[in-house]
C-alpha cells in the first residue's frame, strides 16, 4: 500500500521530495549515472523541480527528477501528480480527479493509462499451473 503525504498535498516541496524518492530510491542521479552532487543547477523556473546539468566527466546531460519517467514533458506540479497518484489509487473517475486538479479529463485520463498499463507490465509472470499434480 502506498502512502501519500495528504496533509501537505499543497506543499509543493514535500510533493516533489516525495516522488523524487519514490522515483529514484537510490538517489536522484544524471541519466549517465552520474550523482546530482556533480551537477549544477540549470534551471530554476519550476521550483522545487529543478533542471540539473551534469559536470561529471565530459557528460554536460541537462535533466530533472522526471527525466526517463512518465512524467518527463508533463508540465504538471508535483502535487498534481500526487493528487493523480491518490486518485487513481482511491479508484476515483478521471474526471473527478480532472476537476480536483485543474487539469484537463482527456489528459488524466491519459497518464491513467499510462500508469495502468505500467502497473500491468511490472505484474510477474507465472508458469501456466500444471493439471494433475
Amino acid at each position: 500500500m502506498m502512502d501519500f503525504p495528504m496533509a501537505r498535498v499543497i506543499d509543493e516541496q514535500a510533493c516533489y521530495d516525495w516522488l523524487v524518492e519514490l522515483l529514484h530510491p537510490d538517489g536522484l542521479c544524471c541519466p549517465r549515472g552520474h550523482p546530482v552532487a556533480v551537477a549544477g543547477v540549470h534551471k530554476r523556473h519550476r521550483a522545487p523541480v529543478l533542471v540539473y546539468q551534469c559536470n561529471g566527466l565530459g557528460c554536460r546531460a541537462v535533466y530533472n527528477a522526471f527525466t526517463g519517467t512518465m512524467w518527463a514533458n508533463a508540465q504538471w506540479r508535483p502535487s498534481q501528480i500526487v493528487q493523480l497518484l491518490q486518485g487513481v489509487a482511491q479508484g476515483k473517475s478521471s474526471a473527478q480527479i480532472a476537476r480536483e486538479i485543474g487539469i484537463e479529463r482527456e489528459y488524466v485520463m491519459k497518464r491513467r493509462a499510462q500508469l495502468q498499463g505500467n502497473a500491468f507490465d511490472a505484474l510477474p509472470v507465472f508458469p501456466p499451473a500444471r493439471s494433475g499434480i
